[in-house]
């Protein structure tokens, strides 16, 4: 049998409005990824660098004493956990997307191995979209669940003086909470840094949702511009069995 294709359907084409939204979806996901990794960084590399490096002095009773930058029960997954998303996001969604699409649309009407290759590098990267979101989704589940259970934390000021400079002993602290809880002590210097990187804590944790709006209506569009692709015309012989 002979296969007969118009000229036309080699010719380039304009993008589809498909086509057109995913990459721009894609360009956002990848600022906003950027983003989230630069917050996240920044708070890990303070907390290793400075914060747990630091002895706040606070005043109490008329006299100042100290405490430790960190908290004997300190937990800090959420922000690699966060960071991580965001990496997923990047490399998987915004490296992948500029590869495997490109990949794609140059396979498109050619056959051979090279073209399967390239082909089944797109369905790669299409399938990689999906755990890339959940890890996004389950993120942000994550950090705000264990950030918003210990918003109304204290800090104990008997405590934190017998303490004495060692890892305030008493319940489990995330960043957010334990830094919100020292600046409600009386302390003599740091509140300026504190306040600085709370706000920055802040940012990674509240720019997880956007990141993962951006990220679920990519993956929607990722699979609706594979459907439309897969509907166009190729030389059947270069697609047949996949």
């Amino acid at each position: 049998m002979t296969y007969y294709v118009e000229r036309s359907a080699f010719r380039p084409r304009a993008l589809s409005a498909t086509s057109a939204a995913l990459r721009v979806c894609v360009g956002l996901l990848v600022i906003d990824a950027i983003i989230e990794m630069a917050f996240a960084s920044s708070t890990t590399a303070w907390l290793d660098h400075t914060a747990s490096h630091t002895a706040f002095r606070f005043v109490a009773n008329g006299r100042k004493h100290p405490l430790s930058g960190h908290p004997r029960h300190f937990i800090v997954d959420q922000v690699h956990t966060s960071n991580a998303a965001a990496v997923a996001a990047l490399i998987i969604v915004g490296f992948g997307s500029a590869v495997s699409l490109r990949l794609r649309d140059w396979a498109q009407h050619r056959k051979g191995q090279l073209a399967k290759g390239c082909r089944y590098f797109y369905y790669l990267w299409l399938s990689f979209n999906v755990p890339a979101v959940l890890l996004t989704g389950v993120a942000l589940i994550y950090v705000f669940a264990v950030t918003n259970t210990r918003t109304t934390q204290k800090i104990s000021t008997a405590l934190a003086v017998n303490e004495n400079s060692r890892p305030y002993s008493r319940g489990t602290w995330t960043p957010q909470s334990w830094f919100a809880a020292v600046l409600r002590l009386e302390l003599v210097r740091g509140k300026e840094d504190i306040v600085k990187q709370l706000v920055v804590m802040q940012g990674w944790q509240y720019n997880l949702v956007p990141m993962f709006v951006l990220q679920l209506s990519e993956t929607v569009l990722a699979f609706m511009d594979y459907n439309r692709w897969i509907r166009e015309p190729r030389l059947p012989e270069a697609y047949s069995g996949f």
